[in-house]
């Protein structure tokens, strides 16, 4: 839908469908869609259209979505007031993206997505690059949201510093919020 479709209509439409009622059958257990669009997506005005005609077909009145527009010229405050208006989240991204760090916060949750530094890595055990700095920055930011947001849906990659887990708790940490610490749980129970 995102990358080959680009949303194009009405190609992408049984896709959409079928999405939509994928997330329906998980009920409350559906956290918010995201809709990651290519770099390449720029804001030309067939893909503003393209945009547009599917953020409509999207039920958001009982589904949460974030959109991840990747090409810069996407963060403004236009865009951040079309999304406001039907609760639609900007993907937040700290990572090696044009777009890493547009903070905009037009739905009452916000989506998080803690991903690549550009950094080499040789390995995902264990912390690899100090990201002290960038904790320090999102524990600042999460803190001082608007009173809006009730909600912080995060993803936190690997490779944004080496170890997922550990980044995670060192961001709790930061935030005074509990974490475990995953070799409590080890070795891991059988799952049936």
């Amino acid at each position: 839908m995102t990358h080959e479709l680009r949303l194009e209509w009405p190609a992408a439409e049984p896709l959409t469908t079928e999405l939509i009622r994928l997330a329906r059958v998980l009920e409350d257990k559906c956290g918010p869609l995201l809709l990651q669009l290519p770099p390449s997506f720029d804001r030309s005005p067939l893909n503003r259209r393209a945009l547009a005609t599917f953020l409509d077909a999207i039920p958001t009145d009982e589904l949460q979505l974030a959109v991840e527009l990747r090409h810069a010229a996407w963060a403004d405050e236009s865009i951040e007031r079309a999304l406001a208006e039907r609760n639609i989240a900007w993907c937040v991204v700290d990572g090696y993206t044009l777009n890493a760090r547009a903070l905009l916060f037009p739905a009452d949750f916000v989506y998080a997505r803690w991903n690549r530094s550009g950094l080499q890595f040789n390995g995902y055990t264990e912390i690899q690059h100090d990201r002290a700095d960038a904790l320090d920055w999102w524990a600042t930011v999460l803190t001082t949201l608007p009173p809006r947001v009730k909600t912080v849906y995060g993803y936190m990659a690997d490779e944004f510093a080496g170890h997922a887990p550990t980044s995670l708790r060192m961001l709790c940490d930061r935030l005074g919020l509990p974490s475990v610490d995953p070799h409590s749980r080890w070795p891991q129970p059988a799952l049936f």
